[in-house]
């Protein structure tokens, strides 16, 4: 018998196809994983072998992340280097319908895991679809936005104290560093440091030393001797939560009387 193309059923020469929806994602940082597309449509009625979801601009690494897709038809693979999620049917199945694959493709997800300052570029992300018995995927292209928010500094260096003795007179605990910050407003200007002294009878517990707030201690001699130290450093920019961190000292002992008149 000779078949005509007239004759064979519509779906034998029907492509593969895939269509996101108009609606962009929008991330913000520090949230959780969110669903890209939940109403996106896959065809692939000769069965499909694969999908692959990948983030084709933008895209960085190691702070973006693709998830989800995994189905009890259909597991899933992330490889961070492309940033691109592969489904394949669930072994030993080599094909999946194109409803179990929409079903997947409908649970991928995105993440970016930097809480702090993650970049804000659009990422595009690309879905394509392989049918049975096709080398080329159908693809259509979806966009995550991403909105950052101004986080509290950060300390990624602590401040340092040192003690100026003899012949300093006074005798005084010095801030030589007030720490680095990592602020995601550095360039607007808008990070500022204060200083609070606090003193210590055992290294534990501190109180503040009222209208002590410079970067310079100047020591009491007849109060300090035998006492503990340190300085408060806090870090502010537009963010209305603060970050604190602390520069101590070594308990402060007897000065030596270095010129012999009785005093230190």
């Amino acid at each position: 018998m000779i078949w005509s193309a007239a004759w064979l059923p519509l779906s034998v020469w029907a492509a593969p196809g895939v269509s996101v929806t108009d609606t962009a994602l929008t991330f913000t940082e520090g949230g959780g994983a969110m669903v890209i597309d939940a109403a996106l449509t896959a065809t692939g009625p000769a069965g499909i072998t694969a999908a692959a979801v990948q983030i084709v601009s933008g895209y960085t690494a190691p702070e973006d992340v693709l998830g989800g897709g995994d189905t009890a038809a259909v597991d899933t693979v992330w490889n961070a280097g492309p940033g691109q999620l592969v489904l394949v049917p669930a072994a030993p199945a080599t094909t999946v319908t194109e409803a179990e694959m929409q079903a997947a493709l409908r649970t991928v997800t995105y993440k970016n895991t930097n809480i702090y300052d993650p970049s804000a570029a659009a990422r595009t992300v690309r879905f394509a679809v392989y049918e049975s018995g096709t080398t080329d995927p159908a693809t259509d292209n979806a966009t995550v936005n991403l909105t950052t928010v101004n986080d509290a500094p950060q300390n990624t260096v602590v401040p340092a104290i040192v003690f100026n003795g003899p012949p300093t007179d006074p005798p005084n605990l010095q801030l030589t560093s007030a720490g680095t910050w990592d602020d995601d407003e550095t360039a607007t200007g808008n990070l500022t440091l204060t200083y609070q002294w606090q003193r210590s009878n055992d290294g534990t517990t501190y109180a503040n030393l009222t209208g002590q707030t410079g970067a310079t201690y100047e020591l009491d001699l007849a109060t300090d001797i035998n006492k503990y130290f340190r300085c408060r450093v806090t870090a502010r920019d537009d963010n209305a939560t603060p970050l604190s961190t602390t520069a101590s000292s070594n308990a402060l002992r007897p000065l030596p009387d270095l010129d012999g008149d009785g005093l230190p």
